[in-house]
């Protein structure tokens, strides 16, 4: 008897002699079948004999167990005969007889590997893009902290805010590199880093915009609606880009996630802001106004300057500072 696994269309994977366990059954590359499918862990599975001679399937890793094909019902362990397969994702896991094999020594299916990355992949996989955008976000952080953290130590403190904001998005980038290493064998870090550091550029660019949207036209919920979808769009863009970076392929169910978390992201942002009537809430991520020149910060009118002013006197009250030292009647 061989043991064989084939793919949906019934083209034969792999085969090995019954005897040849255990093995087992995954999509990293040092397991004894290694098979590629968007079902199959990296360590999907193991083939086991018993001691009267039969053969058993015990699933590995963090998946529901296994089942027969066409049978709902999952197990931890089944046992594998001439009329009872087991289904390994799309793939199928059985036992055939010397006569059935047309070919015993057939070789074994190498699963199709990934070519070189290419466009944005390949300059997210360079080694330098990766270490500048480590030392981007450190440098970032100690300028932002230098000109915002008014404290006596200031040159410490803002080493460790840029060390703080590199840990930040690492942490980041880790979290999808453990998942691309459960997953599909890799962690790619170096690349999600890239891709976090350049989205986390974006978020703070439209941050910024909202903000002084907030300030020098607070009563356009059109304007603010606009910033909130383009803040959606970033965060689904953002996931797109982290899901690419995992594999070129099922580039359709990459793009069904992105736009159900843009979707998700937009429909509690709304909820949020009609919750508390405050659209700057769930729009100013810095909650920071800087004192740029007046004839900078132009007002639409009389209204809508005595309006920004007030918003401005909440802002301060609320961080703790004095308005009048700040906002003078005769200003």
């Amino acid at each position: 008897m061989w043991i064989e696994l084939t793919d949906a269309l019934g083209n034969v994977l792999a085969r090995r002699p019954e005897d040849a366990v255990p093995c087992t059954i995954g999509s990293a590359r040092d397991n004894t079948i290694v098979v590629d499918g968007d079902e199959i862990l990296p360590y999907h599975a193991r083939i086991d004999a018993n001691q009267d001679g039969t053969l058993s399937v015990t699933a590995l890793g963090a998946h529901p167990g296994l089942h027969r094909p066409g049978a709902p019902e999952r197990q931890p362990t089944l046992l594998l005969t001439a009329t009872a397969p087991v289904a390994i994702g799309q793939a199928m896991l059985r036992l055939v007889s010397t006569e059935m094999v047309m070919a015993p020594a057939a070789a074994v299916a190498a699963p199709e590997e990934e070519g070189p990355p290419t466009g944005w992949r390949a300059w997210a996989a360079r080694k330098d893009v990766q270490w500048g955008s480590a030392l981007f976000l450190v440098l970032a952080g100690m300028a932002v902290s230098w000109y915002t953290v008014p404290v006596k130590n200031r040159e410490l403190t803002a080493f460790f805010v840029g060390l703080f904001v590199l840990f930040a998005v690492a942490l980041w980038a880790a979290f999808f590199a453990l998942i691309g290493r459960l997953r599909h064998g890799k962690a790619k870090f170096g690349q999600h880093l890239v891709v976090a550091t350049v989205m986390t550029v974006v978020s703070l660019l439209i941050s910024e915009l909202a903000s002084w949207q907030e300030f020098l036209i607070p009563a356009a919920e059109v304007m603010a609606g606009l910033m909130l979808i383009l803040t959606s769009v970033t965060v689904g863009v953002t996931l797109f880009a982290q899901l690419r970076v995992f594999s070129t392929r099922n580039r359709e169910k990459h793009l069904r996630i992105a736009a159900g978390a843009t979707a998700v992201m937009l429909i509690l942002a709304v909820a949020a802001a009609r919750y508390t009537d405050d659209w700057s809430s769930t729009l100013d991520f810095s909650a920071v106004l800087k004192p740029w020149p007046v004839s900078w910060t132009p007002a639409r009118g009389v209204e809508t300057y005595g309006e920004s002013l007030s918003k401005l006197e909440k802002e301060l009250e609320k961080d703790g500072a004095d308005p009048a030292a700040v906002i003078s009647p005769a200003e």
